[in-house]
Order: C-alpha cells, then structure tokens, then sequence
C-alpha cells in the first residue's frame, strides 16, 4: 500500500492519514470509481 502510494506521489504521511480516516487516496478512490461504474 505505502509502496503503491510512493509510486503515485503520495506522501507516506498522506497515505497512513487515509488508512486510519477509513478513505482512499485520491488515485485509488478514483479507479474504484471508474471500476464501480463499469458494473451497473
């Protein structure tokens, strides 16, 4: 995950703040969204 993250310019500080705040970083919630709205 902090790997993935470092890869898409997320700071390591950004992505512990999502994993503890119950959210995605911005890269992942969006292609959740894309793939969610693939399936309707």
């Amino acid at each position: 995950y902090i790997s993935t993250c470092q890869k898409n310019n997320v700071g390591v500080g950004e992505a512990m703040e999502c994993l503890f705040n119950d959210c995605w970083p911005d890269f992942i919630q969006k292609k959740l969204d894309e793939v969610s709205g693939c399936a309707e």
